[in-house]
C-alpha cells in the first residue's frame, strides 16, 4: 500500500482526493489545506482522513510515500523541494516551478534523495497520444518538420483566478500561455526519442 498526502484542496485538489480513494494500492493518509473553509467539505466526506493546515506535517510522516501538490503555482517549488528532500516522491500540478532554475533544483533534490518527481503533464499516457508517438517514432510519416496541436476545454471563468492563473499578489499574469505551453510540451514530447 502506498501512502499518499494531497497538498491543497483548491480547484483541482479535490479531484485528487477522490482519485486516490478510488485507486487500488493507494491510501490517502493526509490532506494539507491551510484554509479551514476549503478543507471543511472534504473533511465531511472523508472523516477517516487526517487534515492539517501545514503541508510540512505530511513530510514528517513515515506512512506518506508520495505527495500530490495542488497548491497555488508560486508554492510548487518550495513544497516540491521540501518533499523531495524529505524522501517523498512528488507529483505536482503544472507548472512544476516558476523558473527553469527552480525546476533544476527540484530535479537535483529528487535525484539526490532517490525519489521520483513528476509534473502533471499526463496526456502523454493517453492511448491516442501513445499511438501518435509510436507513429512519429516509426518514421512511417517521414521526418516530421512541423506539428500543430489544439487543446479544447470548456472555459469556466468562475473557477479561475481573476487574471486567469494563480499568481501571488503583485505578480505579473502569464497564464494566457498555459494552453500554448501544453501544446509546446506535447509537440516536444512527440519529437523526442525517449520513452514516456
Amino acid at each position: 500500500m502506498v501512502g499518499v498526502a494531497v497538498l491543497g484542496t483548491g480547484r483541482i485538489g479535490g479531484s485528487y482526493i477522490k482519485v486516490v480513494n478510488q485507486t487500488p494500492g493507494a491510501e490517502l493518509i493526509l490532506v494539507a489545506e491551510q484554509r479551514p473553509e476549503a478543507a471543511a467539505p472534504w473533511q465531511d466526506r472523508y472523516p477517516d482522513v487526517e487534515f492539517v493546515s501545514d503541508y510540512r506535517a505530511a513530510l514528517e510522516r513515515d506512512d506518506v510515500d508520495i505527495v500530490i501538490g495542488t497548491l497555488p503555482h508560486w508554492l510548487h517549488y518550495q513544497a516540491g523541494l521540501d518533499a523531495a528532500n524529505a524522501g517523498k516522491h512528488v507529483f505536482i500540478e503544472k507548472p512544476l516551478a516558476l523558473s527553469a532554475a527552480q525546476g533544476r533544483e527540484m530535479l537535483d533534490a529528487a535525484r539526490a534523495n532517490g525519489v521520483k518527481l513528476m509534473t502533471a503533464h499526463t496526456q502523454r499516457y493517453f492511448p491516442a497520444v501513445r499511438a501518435m508517438k509510436e507513429l512519429v517514432d516509426s518514421k512511417r510519416l517521414g521526418e516530421v518538420v512541423m506539428a500543430h496541436d489544439m487543446w479544447h476545454k470548456v472555459y469556466q471563468p468562475r473557477g479561475r483566478a481573476r487574471n486567469g492563473c494563480s499568481t501571488p499578489p503583485g505578480a505579473a499574469a502569464w497564464a494566457r500561455w498555459t494552453v500554448h505551453m501544453k501544446s509546446i510540451v506535447f509537440c516536444g514530447y512527440l519529437a523526442t526519442t525517449s520513452k514516456p
